[in-house]
């Protein structure tokens, strides 16, 4: 599975979840700190409108204008979630976008490695979503593997953040899955989540 094939199946593991999502629900705790499930799916979206934005020539001032603080899920969650992935896929999808040198918090980065951290959040949050509205928290099994395949290239920056957790969630007998997660700072049900916080990738 190459990148854009892993942001795909990564929207769909998100998207399949907010399907389910009820009206009531919107209020639910997640396990990113304070954030609620709107919170969590609004994250999503204003990431891909900056994504989009960068991905387009703006510079991370430009990218951010009227996104903090603003509310960009709307009245259908899920319109706004595959309109903002969408445009990303587009962006992406252009010639030369992997290429690109993008404007990024943590420095001019080139498209792929970009392409790589909206991918890792959609599947992070696609498991913190599942967890907090009682969905099936398995994820494409492809799709974990595609990102751990690649997940060794930014393990310095995820544990180097305070974003993500180190621990071992199930050592050498664990499911990819579960690896893919701990890197990610995500726990099973039956570990600790302390170390669980909102993902710093868009």
């Amino acid at each position: 599975m190459n990148n854009l094939g892993a942001f795909r199946a990564a929207r769909r593991e998100f998207e399949s979840r907010v399907v389910a999502v009820s009206a009531s629900q919107t209020t639910l705790p997640t396990p990113c700190d304070d954030w609620d499930v709107h919170t969590l799916i609004d994250h999503i979206i204003a990431g891909d409108i900056f994504a989009a934005r960068v991905l387009g020539g703006a510079t991370m001032a430009e990218a951010v204008e009227g996104l903090i603080g603003a509310d960009a899920v709307g009245d259908d969650p899920l319109a706004s979630v595959r309109a903002a992935a969408d445009a990303v896929d587009v962006a992406f999808s252009a010639k030369g976008a992997m290429e690109r040198l993008v404007h990024h918090p943590v420095g001019d980065i080139p498209g792929s490695r970009f392409l790589d951290f909206r991918t890792m959040d959609y599947a992070g949050h696609a498991w913190d979503l599942a967890r907090a509205t009682d969905q099936d928290e398995t994820l494409d099994p492809r799709l974990v593997a595609s990102l751990l395949s690649r997940i060794d290239v930014y393990t310095d920056m995820l544990g180097g953040s305070e974003h993500f957790g180190g621990g071992s969630s199930g050592g050498d007998a664990a499911s990819a899955q579960l690896w893919l997660l701990d890197a990610m700072g995500r726990r099973p049900r039956d570990q600790p989540t302390d170390s669980i916080h909102a993902s710093a990738s868009s």
